[in-house]
Parts: structure tokens; C-alpha cells; sequence
């Protein structure tokens, strides 16, 4: 059985958005108003130890998101037995990885310029609220083209930055291996400690590049995930000579092995690079 009775709600079981490891998310309709709406579902019986703290954990972050434009909305959670459903509203659009099959030569650079803004203004309102999401991605941004704004998706690795100690706001570093081999940054791959927001910042990096060229930066033909940590590491990134001097700028300032010396989200924004960038719609991206 699953919860797609629920007086409210109908999942079309036919119609599938999304389908994860742990998680399949649906297209579905709120039965009052006639919204379409997204259904993420899962069986806790079936998750393993840290899936089910994961899931918590997502729980939790998205509730803390809520306040936010670049977050999905959690509009309820569903619960029959192990069984748990996601509501959220259905995002109309699609993820970067489509971009890049749109653009099979990469994005032009003003178009780039709008995109990798509005990927910054997105991460910078989740930073700002105190949470690392850990685990971007091409797959994990979508181009929302109701407000041609960008909508942050999959939270089961995000943490918060900050927690309040005897009274005082202390910041958290991290330790746990997370995202997908091509996005790690440097000081994950080392094990060592790290500040979530440098290593999302790292991993915006990967997007753009790929967004720009359509090509992962670290990348190996055979896919062998300790080849690519070995050029991550030695941050190999090939430029073309032709490269816009001020994107070279802002890609030799996110690619350095020194988190410390990497920008925040907020500063980056501030790269000349985004000078007199101009807004671009759906039929445009």
C-alpha cells in the first residue's frame, strides 16, 4: 500500500519525475484545487541506517528552508505505516544537466552570466540561512521557467553550518564523504574537516565549467573515481585559450585547494564577470 488515497491527493502512479536510490517522486494533483503537484515517496522499513537518519535530516533542513524562493515548498508529509510521502509543489522546468543538451557546445556567455547568477543567488540564500546542501550537481538545479529563477533539489546530504553552544552561535565543520565523485572538492577527497559552504562553492564551480563547455573539469574517460580524485586534487582544469578573461578569473577563484581562499557565494556575486548581466526568460535558456 501507499498513502496515494489520502483524501487530498492523487499520485498519478503512471507519471514518474524522478526515480533515486532510495525515493521515487511522482506527478500527482491536490484534489481541492487541481494543482499539480510533485509526490516523493519511500519506505522507511527499506532504507538502511544512514538513509533513514538522512531522510530526517532532509526532513528537517527542508523545514528550515521553507522561507525561501530557491527551495521547494514542503506542503505536507505523508505517513502509512514505514511508508512516507513528500508533498511539494511541481516545479515547471528543467535541470542543468538539459541545459547542457541544449547547448551541445556550451552555454553562451551572457546566457552563462544569467544561469550561474541565479545558481549563486540560490546557494547564497541557503548559506545565509545556515545550511551546506553537500551534494550539488547538474542534476540537483533546475531552471524554474515559471520565474526564471533557479530551484535547489536534493537535501538528503545537507547539514546546518551553525548550532547555538551555551547561548552562543558556533560555527560546524564537517567530516562525512559526501557528493558525487566529479562535484568532491579537494579537502573531502583528504578526509579532513571541512567548511560545507567552501566545498558548495567548489562544486558550483564543476556546474559552470560543465555548463560552459560541456564537460566536467575532472573527468576521466573510464569513469575510475580515483583517476578523477588525483586531477581533483592537483586541481588539473584545462582552459581554452579563447576563455573570456573575467569567467578565467572567476573559475582561478573557485578551483584553488586552499578552502579558506575560496569565495563565499556572496562575494562571487560580486565578480566583474556578472557586471551588467541582463535577465533572460524560458524560451531564451
Amino acid at each position: 500500500p501507499t498513502p496515494d488515497n489520502k483524501q487530498n491527493y492523487r499520485i498519478s502512479k503512471n507519471t514518474i519525475l524522478a526515480k533515486g536510490t532510495h525515493s521515487t517522486v511522482y506527478k500527482g494533483t491536490d484534489t481541492r484545487s487541481g494543482k499539480q503537484l510533485a509526490f516523493k515517496l519511500f519506505n522507511l522499513s527499506k532504507l538502511p541506517c544512514v538513509a533513514k537518519r538522512q531522510y530526517q535530516q532532509e526532513t528537517h533542513i527542508l523545514q528550515k528552508l521553507q522561507h525561501l524562493p530557491s527551495t521547494p515548498k514542503l506542503l505536507d508529509v505523508l505517513e502509512r505505516g514505514s511508508e512516507v510521502c513528500y508533498v511539494m509543489p511541481l516545479i515547471q522546468g528543467k535541470n542543468m544537466k538539459y541545459m547542457l543538451k541544449k547547448h551541445p557546445n556550451g552555454i553562451p556567455d551572457n546566457v552563462a552570466a544569467f544561469l550561474f547568477k541565479a545558481i549563486l543567488t540560490a546557494v547564497q540564500q541557503i548559506h545565509s540561512s545556515g545550511v551546506c546542501h553537500l551534494n550539488l550537481s547538474l542534476d540537483n538545479l533546475i531552471f524554474d521557467t515559471t520565474t526564471s529563477s533557479i530551484k535547489v533539489i536534493g537535501f538528503q546530504f545537507a547539514k546546518e553550518t551553525r548550532i547555538t553552544w551555551q547561548g552562543v552561535s558556533v560555527p560546524v565543520f564537517q567530516q562525512d564523504f559526501c557528493g558525487s565523485v566529479p562535484y568532491v572538492a579537494p579537502e573531502v577527497i583528504n578526509k579532513e574537516e571541512y567548511d560545507g559552504t567552501k566545498v558548495d562553492i567548489w562544486a558550483i564551480g564543476v556546474i559552470f565549467y560543465a555548463l560552459c563547455f560541456n564537460r566536467l573539469p575532472f573527468n576521466d574517460y573510464e569513469n575510475n573515481a580515483d583517476a578523477i580524485f588525483k586531477k581533483i586534487s592537483n586541481i588539473a582544469v584545462y582552459y581554452p585559450p579563447n576563455l573570456c578573461p573575467k569567467l578565467c578569473s572567476l573559475f582561478s577563484s573557485i578551483f584553488v585547494s586552499d578552502p579558506m581562499a575560496r569565495p563565499s557565494a556572496s562575494e562571487l556575486l560580486d565578480h566583474p564577470f556578472f557586471f551588467c548581466t541582463r535577465k533572460y526568460t524560458a524560451p531564451w535558456i
